[in-house]
């Protein structure tokens, strides 16, 4: 998954989050909650919770463009994944409750 999500922190510092959280839905499907596992293996705990956070940053990115341009109506894209995004954070938060970027990302 390293590649998928280093691919995908490339496009977000390129401005391209979007195309980022393609990259980082399709890891996480991959990984698919095996790192919620207590057993899992910790090198894959953290690209779990290394895409979750970008996944969540890059929804709240593009949720804010989608705001910006669009009336409340034709919101379709936000509707669709800022709930996934917010079942990202909470996730990242169990091991890591005081992160400040979750808690940024969670008052935006």
């Amino acid at each position: 998954q390293k590649p998928g999500i280093a691919l995908a922190k490339m496009l977000l510092a390129n401005r391209k989050p979007r195309a980022a959280l393609r990259r980082l839905d399709h890891a996480l499907s991959n990984i698919n909650h095996a790192d919620l596992d207590p057993n899992a293996w910790m090198p894959l705990k953290a690209a779990a919770w290394d895409a979750r956070l970008h996944a969540a940053q890059c929804a709240v990115m593009c949720a804010g463009y989608d705001a910006s341009k669009k009336e409340p109506a034709q919101r379709h894209w936000s509707r669709q994944h800022l709930p996934r995004a917010l079942e990202r954070i909470t996730l990242a938060l169990r091991p890591a409750p005081n992160d400040q970027r979750l808690q940024g990302l969670l008052s935006r």
